[in-house]
């Protein structure tokens, strides 16, 4: 069963998409229009827009445009009943439980599994007797009862077994559990979690979808995370986020930590905003996700070789994706966890507060390791850090850093660029696509399809342009698609923009109009431009008829009725033809 019209149309009507996109990309307002960076690229110069009049989004980077259910579609990698059902959550509709496709109707239960499982785990952490070791281990680490709450913690039983007896209670199949990633491969009645402090893994809507697991006694990994499934991919989440994601926005920078408790103690101490990758390195993905919400980054990565390498690693990764990054000295074998529980919340403020530049820290730690006064130091330094400057975007800070580099190092400045053009050009260039987009545009319109266009855009027109123009009087096929989309609108008093955009099957014309409409281009004299046009088509109408009435006329063979036939359709064409003259001339 699909979702029912009125439950779409309530969505659409009840969600506002300036606020929607704004979570995902920072929109300035420019008249009655917003603008921002656009999410789908990477780019420098803003061709986002949103139209909040017509409920519409455009990048003209790209050519993606839609509405508020196609723009979840694409941030968010899901189906359309899916994203109806999103934006339904964020505004209290409810959705009946079969109206879904068989593709959304496969991640919508596994969702609800991961929900129940995480209830569990949280009443079993407060309630249950075997839950001590986790309660004491959180009371160790200074993690407060409200945190906990916060983040929906909770604890898996020793006994492995116990979770699959739990759920076969609840009549869920062997199958489906199997494929949930919450057992074990080798043993599908196996939990995957068990004798652990559980960390469940929010979606950036607050769907549970992975856990992440913290061993507290005996043998196997410390950290133990879900396995990628069909609702989570561990490259492209981040823990926290959900938690984070306000805060973030406000204070238009991420703070990027190495683990579940250290975001804990982030968040405990008043520093809402920090997120943790999920037992791997920061990713492209990630960092191409955190762009779309704040362009600086704070990193509090551990103070040994391995983070160093780590950060060296996220503020490239930063910069590729012009974010600023930043970074935390913290104190030799420290993390934010461990000053939270050793030196209180003002401490860990205080150490956000005093982030310093990533070419700074990279020029101190290199220039100490390296024993950067002697020659082969200086050299040595240069080749670590280049990588660094290669992949700043802005050219200005990119040779502001490389006299920095040349001060700091007491080098000639020329020679350091020197340098490093060198070690560019004996490097290939990156091949990585910015997102062009493989669809080209025409460059011309028919005067048809820019009138079509032009009244699906300003639609109040459209019951006039019917007065005058038939689908026959079209010769553009997609002029006449759009023709037949309006007067189905029409028909089912639904004359609005968004309606209009649902009953276009070509997604070649949908996404032609998203575009013109985005360009605003028919918002100038638009009923005198509609009413011109509507009248050169029809009157090229009338005369490709004449034409072919009068070639019929010129054969010799008709018979008599055929013939005065032809005359009377002469006639009625060379009348029309004469008021239109009229009303172009009066």
């Amino acid at each position: 069963m699909r979702i029912p019209d009125a439950v779409i149309e309530s969505v659409r009507d009840q969600v506002d998409i300036v606020d929607l996109v704004g979570e995902y990309v920072s929109l300035t307002r420019k008249g009655n229009r917003y603008w921002g960076l656009s999410p789908f690229t990477q780019e420098k110069t803003p061709s986002f827009t949103v139209s909040p009049d017509r409920g519409l989004f455009y990048c003209f980077s790209t050519n993606k445009g839609g509405n508020l259910f196609t723009f979840v579609m694409e941030m968010e990698n899901v189906s359309f009943p899916e994203a109806v059902r999103m934006l339904a959550r964020r505004v209290g509709i409810d959705v009946p439980e079969d109206a879904d496709t068989e593709e959304a109707s496969s991640r919508e239960p596994l969702r609800e599994l991961y929900r129940r499982v995480c209830g569990s785990f949280q009443y079993l952490l407060s309630e249950h007797p075997g839950g001590e070791e986790a309660r004491a281990y959180l009371q160790r680490r200074a993690i407060s009862a409200s945190t906990v709450e916060d983040f929906q913690l909770g604890w898996a039983p020793t006994d492995p077994f116990w979770l699959y007896r739990f759920l076969k209670k609840r009549s869920y199949s062997d199958d489906f559990l199997a494929s949930s990633g919450l057992f074990t491969r080798a043993n599908p009645r196996r939990a995957l979690f068990s004798g652990r402090l559980m960390f469940p893994i929010f979606s950036r809507n607050g769907d549970v979808i992975a856990f992440g697991g913290r061993l507290l006694s005996g043998d196997g990994p410390k950290y133990l995370n879900s396995p990628n499934t069909e609702v989570f991919q561990k490259s492209r989440e981040l823990y926290g986020l959900y938690q984070s994601l306000k805060a973030m926005r406000s204070a238009g920078e991420f703070i990027l930590v190495e683990g579940y408790t250290d975001v804990l103690a982030m968040h405990q101490s008043g520093v809402k905003h920090a997120v943790a990758p999920l037992g791997t390195s920061f990713t492209p993905e990630q960092a191409k996700s955190l762009s779309r919400f704040v362009d600086r980054a704070v990193l509090v990565l551990d103070a040994d070789r391995a983070g160093f390498a780590a950060t060296m690693k996220a503020s490239i990764l930063c910069e590729q994706h012009d974010i600023r990054p930043t970074v935390v000295e913290l104190p030799e074998g420290k993390d934010p966890a461990d000053l939270l529980t050793d030196n209180g919340d003002a401490v860990l403020q205080e150490s956000v507060l005093s982030a310093i530049s990533s070419l700074e820290y990279f020029t101190g730690v290199y220039g100490v390791r390296s024993q950067s006064d002697s020659p082969e130091g200086k050299e040595l330094v240069l080749r670590e850090l280049f990588p660094y400057i290669e992949s700043i975007r802005s050219e200005v800070r990119r040779e502001a850093s490389l006299a920095y580099i040349a001060d700091t190092m007491d080098l000639q400045r020329s020679s350091i660029i020197r340098e490093f053009e060198t070690r560019k050009q004996g490097r290939k260039p990156d091949a990585v696509s910015q997102g062009g987009s493989k669809n080209k545009r025409p460059d011309s319109l028919s005067e048809e399809l820019y009138l079509m266009l032009a009244v699906a855009v300003h639609c109040e027109h459209f019951p006039f342009v019917r007065t005058i123009l038939k689908t026959d009087d079209l010769t553009d096929a997609l002029a006449r698609d759009l023709y037949i989309a309006l007067e189905e609108a029409y028909r089912a008093e639904e004359l609005q923009f968004d309606r209009i955009q649902t009953r276009i099957e070509d997604e070649q014309l949908s996404q032609l109009l998203y575009e013109r409409a985005a360009r605003d281009e028919f918002s100038v004299n638009t009923e005198q431009v509609v009413r011109d046009t509507v009248r050169a088509v029809k009157r090229k109408a009338i005369e490709t008829q004449l034409r072919q009435v009068q070639a019929q006329l010129r054969t010799q063979d008709n018979p008599v009725e055929e013939q005065r036939r032809l005359m009377t359709e002469k006639s009625y064409l060379d009348g029309e033809l004469q008021k239109l003259k009229a009303v172009q001339h009066g």
